[in-house]
């Protein structure tokens, strides 16, 4: 389970941002809206931040967090246990009474929620504080796994296990000469490149599944060196990237799944309609008609040997 947030401004950007469906599978659910004067999202958001910037210097009186739980785990959770989750990470941050909205993303069929507080406590007229947060983001990912049952992530990341992926992609990105070149050899090595819609335009999709910023996996290089490149070339959306790999992975997992000769064998047997031959001869050449049967019939389809 992955845990993020940070402070922000710009309540507009953030309303649309949690409400348009861009590059999303379905259009986003509202869990939650509670403690907002207005009744619609984007109009809270804005006039929430106005009225914070009459008594407050502050141009982040907003926290956004964001809740990824393992896709598996993620499309069991029901609705209360999303709300759940979101509690803990409210008391953890010290957030509990503030105004808040609740949105459920689905993108590339895996579900994540976004949570936006306002920050301003209406009884101590300041704003609540958003340090310690990776700490609070820990212990509050700790206590949702035990309380939904969720495996267990690790407390210390053991870098020397996570795949390099930027190593090879900055090796890829210095060898190509082009655009087009970059995202060949990134597909070769299993990686996937789409356009994303927020701030981060460019992503790289691993051959794991998860979708990383390109920028931050080139060492060396900035966005503006990532746009220069890509500047006359058209990727496809970061959602259908995904898709790509998904059908790669499950493919992958498919082909893991083959079973073998031996076993082919013996489920041939066991579903033959013949009464079982102890004779090992007959049994192979049983097969070898069989064979020929199905070399044939695929002969027939325009299949060639």
């Amino acid at each position: 389970m992955v845990i993020k947030g940070k402070s922000r401004g710009n309540g507009r950007q953030l309303g649309s941002y949690l409400l348009s469906k861009r590059d999303n599978d379905i259009k986003p659910e509202i869990l939650e809206m509670r403690g907002f004067a207005d009744s619609d999202p984007i109009t809270a958001l804005v006039n929430s931040e106005r009225d914070v910037a009459l008594i407050s210097k502050s141009k982040k009186p907003f926290y956004q967090g964001i809740l990824n739980p393992r896709e598996g785990e993620a499309a069991n959770m029901t609705a209360d246990q999303w709300l759940e989750s979101v509690n803990i990470i409210e008391k953890w941050l010290g957030y509990e009474g503030l105004p808040r909205l609740a949105v459920r993303h689905t993108k590339g069929g895996r579900q994540h929620v976004h949570v936006a507080w306002l920050r301003y406590d209406h009884v101590t007229s300041k704003l609540r504080p958003d340090s310690y947060n990776f700490y609070k983001h820990n212990s509050a990912r700790n206590e949702i796994e035990v309380t939904l049952g969720h495996e267990r992530t690790p407390k210390i990341r053991n870098k020397t296990k996570e795949p390099g992926h930027k190593l090879l992609l900055t090796q890829l990105w210095e060898q190509a000469n082009n655009a087009d070149d970059f995202v060949n050899q990134a597909q070769a090595a299993g990686y996937e490149i789409g356009r994303g819609l927020d701030q981060h335009p460019y992503r790289v999709i691993t051959p794991e599944g998860k979708s990383l910023d390109l920028v931050r996996q080139l060492d060396g290089y900035r966005k503006k060196d990532v746009q220069e490149r890509f500047k006359s070339y058209s990727l496809p959306f970061e959602v259908q990237a995904l898709k790509v790999q998904q059908e790669r992975l499950q493919s992958r997992q498919q082909g893991a799944k083959r079973p073998t000769p031996n076993q082919l064998m013996i489920e041939f047997i066991n579903n033959s309609q013949q009464p079982v031959n102890d004779n090992k001869s007959d049994i192979m050449e049983e097969l070898r008609q069989q064979m020929e049967q199905n070399k044939g019939r695929k002969h027939n389809r325009g299949f060639e040997y």
